[in-house]
């Protein structure tokens, strides 16, 4: 063979691996390039994605599907899963992403900062007509209030069976919140007897409420009250099943205390019921990325003004029980009413609507029976007040002395502390 062959034959290999070369440095270019994406995509998350808890040493995870669970070494933590923080976006009718975990990564749910609460729809709050309380339903979504809340207890699972009547059409535009553990006499009362927070309860009751709400899911499935006599671990370890056999997406506390807070709580807030400012469980909640969900927001009606007296009242509205709207209690406690009126008229807004729209970064739930109190709350979102307005508001409440207890002296047993 002769040298020049040689040269040619050496020649034609050196093209073929600089082409081999050049192929590969491409095609690692192109990969460098896909992970500072990535890289930058997940940076771009990480402000607005944040874990429930920092951990610490010796933590280990478990997936469960739609959640991510983590223990400790000497005993599982009462932690479930990750939420995206809130942010405050200029029109505060979105604020909150719930968070999930899939095969292709982290997903926010968008949830609205006004949803619908339906416990006065079945019983409570005197008498109600179906018809209405379906179109206010039908209304609630078209509004964009399409954070539902009712819970198994309401009318002893009739609340949930008149969610169906709707739900049937359009499940899928319903973000679906339901509670279990209260447990009430069977004689037709309003008494609460016990909270039930064991496995086998769990599972029963999620079951029934599937059943009666006549949907494969629940997207928001709260503990009520929270069982004194069963371990927190094993609350949180049904419900974390329930997650991932698809029956539930996201779970929820109800009235705990900081100690037993771990996942999104659900408390009662409102300008006369502050308690969790000063419990700890709005700092818990903030500090560790938890989405509040705020019961009476409107004080149970009162903070509207629609109500002067307590014969105001239906003869079996159960507020007349409360010691608040009890006695000379009542009349005192008008006083932060006539406030916020004084304030919403200068404000040009209803009261009921400044009281939805003075805190931020939380979801209320308030109870309606009539489209016309939908429409007014739904518009809560558009009030916009200055630090100047909210300082205000907050030297109103600040001078006013609320005179008596939230709940009943019976009632106060179910609450965590």
């Amino acid at each position: 063979m002769s040298k020049i062959e040689l040269n040619r034959r050496d020649l034609v290999a050196a093209k073929e691996e600089l082409g081999r070369k050049k192929a590969k440095n491409e095609l690692k270019n192109k990969l460098d390039e896909e992970e500072i994406q990535q890289k930058e995509k997940l940076r771009e998350l990480r402000k607005s994605w944040k874990i429930i808890m920092n951990v610490g040493e010796n933590r280990s995870w478990c997936d469960t599907g739609d959640r991510v669970m983590y223990s400790t070494k000497h005993k599982p933590r009462q932690c479930v899963e990750y939420i995206r923080s809130f942010s405050v976006y200029q029109q505060r009718k979105f604020v909150g992403n719930l968070m999930k975990n899939t095969a292709t990564g982290k997903i926010g749910v968008k949830i609205p900062t006004i949803g619908l609460g339906f416990m006065g729809m079945s019983e409570f709050y005197g008498q109600s007509d179906e018809k209405e309380n379906i179109t206010v339903l039908n209304k609630s979504i078209e509004l964009g209030s399409y954070f539902w809340d009712t819970a198994d207890m309401y009318g002893r699972g009739a609340n949930e069976i008149l969610l169906s009547k709707v739900l049937k059409e359009r499940r899928n535009e319903v973000f679906l919140c339901t509670k279990f553990g209260v447990v009430r006499n069977q004689i037709g009362e309003l008494q609460l007897v016990d909270v039930k927070g064991d496995r086998e309860y769990v599972r029963q009751a999620c079951e029934k409420s599937l059943k009666r709400l006549g949907v494969d899911y629940i997207d928001l499935y709260y503990q009520h009250r929270v069982d004194p006599n069963t371990p927190i671990e094993e609350t949180i370890t049904v419900l974390a099943e329930l997650v991932k056999e698809g029956k539930v997406k996201y779970i929820g506390i109800s009235e705990c205390s900081v100690n037993t807070l771990r996942r999104a709580c659900k408390v009662e807030y409102s300008p006369w019921a502050l308690d969790i400012e000063k419990n700890g469980i709005m700092e818990a909640c903030r500090e560790l990325g938890v989405t509040i969900v705020v019961y009476s927001p409107l004080g149970r009606g009162f903070l509207t003004g629609k109500f002067k007296s307590v014969d105001d009242f239906e003869k079996d509205d159960f507020r007349r029980t409360f010691p608040r709207f009890m006695g000379d209690n009542f009349q005192k406690n008008l006083e932060i009413v006539k406030k916020f009126q004084e304030f919403a008229n200068k404000k040009g807004v209803a009261a009921s609507q400044l009281c939805l729209a003075w805190e931020e970064n939380i979801v209320v739930i308030p109870g309606t029976k009539k489209v016309k109190y939908l429409e007014e709350n739904d518009d809560a979102a558009k009030v916009q007040l200055s630090s100047e307005e909210l300082s205000e508001i907050r030297q109103i409440i600040n001078s006013i002395d609320i005179i008596g207890h939230r709940y009943q002296d019976d009632a106060k047993t179910f609450l965590d502390k």
